[in-house]
């Protein structure tokens, strides 16, 4: 009888590891979060409290006299024109932050040696370029610091960051908000998108956030704003609920990625110039 449930268990796990789709975020092997499966079950009941037609996904207008500035395309193309890449927002004069696998190739293991910043992209139009001159990541958190060569600030104005404690004070259900280049189709990674949502809550120790908004390869980087347009995180990756749940496509509408608390917030201080 032994035998047997031990080669069972060796059958299942078998079976998971060929047939069960991977999931970099949702399996809880997370290397930066921290996150058990109890915040991801408390997440998940408190957006299951939340009608999915209230989070929306909607172009987002560079040309406004308001627009929000800070905010742009970070990419590997020096044309501009690629729809590939991801997000990225400018905090002082020379310092952009962005998640840190942007800065690999698609397994995570090469690192591009160059990147450039196009903010407020639209279309096709690549009104300004930043070359950047230095990068680096984080291998504790899903954060990277890119230096420009050039001045952001002449150009560009840096967002605000909300405040450890004002972080801290976020209450479940508050609204967020993030803005970013989606690429996925079908989206085609030349357009700023706002993804509208709501917060459930922070994973241990405030290392990050679990929020209810759409999201979709591009948002990567992406600054996440509270309700008083303070940035509180940045967008990382997709969350999907247990594999025995019916609907996948949660994966889009549950979403994570470092609040700017603790050793996050260290290290842009430690690098940002």
């Amino acid at each position: 009888m032994l035998y047997l449930k031990l080669y069972l268990v060796l059958l299942i796990s078998v079976f998971n590891y060929i047939f069960v789709p991977n999931d970099e975020t949702a399996t809880y092997k997370d290397t930066f979060t921290k996150a058990t499966h109890s915040d991801y079950d408390d997440a998940f009941n408190l957006g299951s409290q939340i009608p999915n037609d209230s989070l929306t996904l909607k172009p987002y207008s560079t040309y406004s006299k308001n627009h929000i500035q800070g905010i742009g395309k970070v990419s590997s193309d020096e044309t501009g024109k690629s729809g590939n890449g991801a997000t990225g927002f400018v905090i002082d004069d020379h310092t952009i932050i962005t998640a840190s696998h942007v800065a690999s190739d698609d397994d995570g293991n090469k690192e591009t040696k160059q990147f450039y910043f196009y903010p407020s992209k639209s279309d096709q139009q690549i009104p300004m370029k930043f070359k950047v001159k230095k990068f680096y990541k984080s291998y504790e958190r899903d954060v990277a610091v890119l230096i420009t060569e050039q001045r952001l600030s002449k150009k560009v104005k840096p967002l605000q960051l909300a405040s450890e404690q004002e972080i801290k004070n976020m209450k479940s259900k508050e609204p967020l908000y993030m803005l970013g280049y989606p690429n996925e189709h079908q989206y085609n990674g030349q357009l700023m998108y706002q993804s509208k949502g709501y917060f459930l809550k922070p994973t241990k120790d405030y290392i990050e956030y679990i929020g209810h908004l759409h999201r979709t390869v591009g948002f990567s980087g992406s600054p996440v704003f509270n309700k008083d347009n303070h940035v509180v995180g940045i967008h990382a990756h997709g969350i999907r609920p247990e594999i025995k749940m019916n609907h996948q496509s949660t994966r889009d509408i549950y979403t994570g990625g470092p609040l700017l608390t603790g050793k996050t917030r260290d290290f842009i201080n430690q690098h940002r110039e």
